[in-house]
């Protein structure tokens, strides 16, 4: 259930997104991919809000879009406290591991940096299997490559 504040701002067609995204069989596996504007960040926040017994959760985005979603948590979830939510600055910003985070909220380039211990612990404490999967590709540089 939606805390009626958040539920009253939702256009319907969000309320839609929102019921598609915690319906059978996505189960909040979904892909938000409206216009700039339309309000995608707060249809992602109900749709985790549906899940937040399974928290931690972990949001990827753009570095230059972290403390805006920041920002629209405690404007849409004020019963996060700062000390719930944590934004990943570089690789060997770690403290969120033991300082009782709910929310933790990286970048995707932090995410892939090659064996990465950052990447494994921080998919392994989001459920995201340890950092199995994660990898960045190859640009054709390196071994079998050569130069002319």
């Amino acid at each position: 259930m939606l805390p009626g504040a958040v539920l009253s701002k939702l256009m319907p067609f969000q309320k839609a997104g929102v019921a598609f995204g915690v319906g059978a069989p996505r189960n909040g596996r979904v892909l938000i991919g409206d216009e700039m504007g339309l309000g995608k960040t707060l249809q992602a926040i109900c749709v985790a809000l549906r899940y937040r017994a399974e928290w931690p959760l972990l949001i990827v985005a753009p570095s230059s879009m972290k403390l805006i979603w920041g920002d629209e948590l405690e404007k849409w979830l004020p019963q996060l406290t700062p000390g719930m939510v944590h934004i990943v600055k570089n690789k060997s910003d770690l403290e969120w591991c033991t300082n009782g985070a709910r929310v933790v909220i990286a970048s995707y380039g932090l995410l892939t940096l090659k064996k990465s211990p950052f990447a494994a612990r921080l998919l392994e404490a989001s459920g995201g299997g340890g950092g199995r999967g994660v990898k960045r590709e190859s640009k054709g540089k390196g071994k079998g490559r050569k130069g002319k």
